[in-house]
């Protein structure tokens, strides 16, 4: 190999291949491999040529960087910097931008998810603990899912397991509830550049990074990544993830034509014709058909819709009612029909061109829920009724396939990183 690194092809093509130089620093670190030490060394030495010649350089990932100044040289910097801003430093902000090009480090790590990249790796930081008290010295990397802060193996051993147990130095950007830089001068008088990060699951973690723009970067890269709003929400890494997915998985997607806020796949009655879909979905209000949610063994189904919008005289649609009839699979029973306004809201409505199910063979309930925001009947349904809701995997597929997958807006009603509106 390190032969055919003459040739500058070769180069290329090992320049190429993923996730190379992570693993090149993984190999200038080897020992004890049982091979003896003359061999340990000579995989180091191997590694090192192979990441010059590719890389024109070579080094630890969390060796010191060659020009961090430290001692007295650090000190008189930071004294000179203090004498010119006054007693406190102030860290410049960068704009945020959602959509902007980022770098992609070469980097991947055990539990990396699909569609997940490392945008910025920042080394040496150091990471004082408590628990015993020790200052970690590693690299902080922040993709488009985490911040994550990274030791050489074998660093967070006996009283510091519990650190990788409990993935302390895992943070998902979503989780990050506030970040706070500042410049501190140490009691040796060198400038320090400390970043405090704060989460919703009650984490405070302290680092210290090389250069004050480190902290800038670090803070935009967050904010951008995790909060980035209403415009730029294909920013956010669940997109990235879901689209990675898609296409491991060959899913075959909808072009959303019919629904824009139902998901691209959904589970209909077998003999219900596309003509019979498109003229219900124009019957509906927002074309929010029927659509299966949660089914047992056959004997019962629920299923979700918006009103249909048949007016103050009420006009009838025969492919929505031949839908509902297929749901109701020609049982004697009637099918239940539970419509969460109050009756007066529902007769109201019907002045805008709403209204409610008027067929045969329904059975119509008003729930008399004043605001439907208040309430959401179908995932409390199925966590009665199936056990699997209430594992914690399908909780989640419920918040998935119930929510995220028929356009709950999250944001709008949370109000993420925004003012809080009416909503």
């Amino acid at each position: 190999m390190n032969e055919l690194l003459y040739n500058p092809r070769a180069v290329e093509e090992m320049r190429q291949v993923h996730a190379v130089r992570d693993t090149l620093w993984k190999l200038q670190a080897t020992s004890n491999t049982g091979l003896g030490d003359a061999s340990d060394e000579q995989i180091r030495m191997f590694a090192t040529e192979v990441e010059k010649k590719c890389f024109g350089a070579a080094g630890d990932p969390f060796a010191p960087m060659d020009n961090l100044k430290t001692g007295l040289a650090a000190a008189q910097e930071a004294k000179e910097l203090l004498k010119s801003q006054g007693s406190r430093l102030e860290i410049p902000k960068l704009p945020v931008k959602p959509l902007s090009e980022r770098p992609n480090e070469d980097i991947r790590f055990d539990d990396i998810l699909p569609g997940e990249k490392v945008h910025y790796s920042i080394s040496p930081s150091v990471l004082p603990i408590n628990k015993p008290f020790r200052e970690l010295q590693g690299r902080l990397l922040i993709s488009n899912y985490r911040l994550k802060f990274q030791v050489p193996k074998g660093t967070l051993k006996d009283k510091l397991a519990w650190v990788a147990e409990k993935q302390l130095l895992d943070v998902p950007l979503g989780l990050v509830e506030k970040l706070e830089y500042e410049g501190v001068t140490s009691e040796a008088g060198v400038q320090q550049w400390r970043l405090t990060i704060t989460t919703k699951d009650f984490r405070n973690l302290m680092i210290m990074v090389p250069q004050m723009k480190d902290l800038v970067v670090i803070e935009e890269a967050v904010l951008a990544l995790s909060q980035p709003g209403a415009s730029f929400v294909k920013a956010l890494f669940a997109f990235a993830y879901v689209s990675w997915l898609t296409l491991e998985m060959e899913f075959c997607c909808g072009d959303y034509q019919l629904c824009d806020t139902y998901p691209a796949v959904l589970v209909l009655p077998a003999e219900t014709s596309h003509e019979h879909l498109r003229r219900a979905a124009a019957f509906r209000k927002h074309g929010r058909i029927p659509t299966l949610s949660w089914c047992n063994s056959g004997w019962a189904s629920l299923w979700r819709c918006s009103q249909p919008m048949e007016g103050l005289l009420g006009q009838l649609e025969t492919s929505d009612e031949k839908m509902l009839k297929s749901i109701r699979c020609g049982k004697d029973r009637d099918l239940l029909v539970l419509d969460l306004r109050p009756k007066k809201a529902a007769y109201a409505n019907k002045v805008n061109g709403g209204g409610f199910e008027s067929y045969a063979g329904l059975r119509l309930v008003f729930g008399n829920i004043d605001n439907v925001h208040g309430v959401r009947l179908l995932p409390v349904a199925m966590l009665c009724m199936d056990p699997h809701y209430r594992t914690l995997r399908g909780l989640l597929l419920l918040i998935q396939k119930e929510f995220c997958s028929f356009g709950h807006r999250f944001r709008t009603r949370l109000a993420n990183g925004e003012k809080p509106s009416s909503e």
